[in-house]
């Protein structure tokens, strides 16, 4: 539970997978996935990062 919690809080963080493969000691790169759960709050700033359709591509009115 506490490589969970401090898996999560480094990539929460701000931390890449790599970084958090070096702190967890772990050899293999897709080792530290299972200890990775995404925080609500940085799924919803993922998301309003991706722009609407309708801002890349008009509001489709002509």
């Amino acid at each position: 539970m506490a490589r969970r919690a401090f898996g999560s809080n480094v990539a929460d963080a701000g931390g890449s997978l790599d970084e958090v493969q070096a702190l967890l000691g772990q050899t293999h790169p897709e080792s530290p996935r299972p200890y990775l759960i995404p925080d609500r709050t940085r799924l919803r700033e993922a998301i309003e990062r991706v722009p609407s359709p309708r801002a890349l591509h008009g509001t489709g009115e002509k």
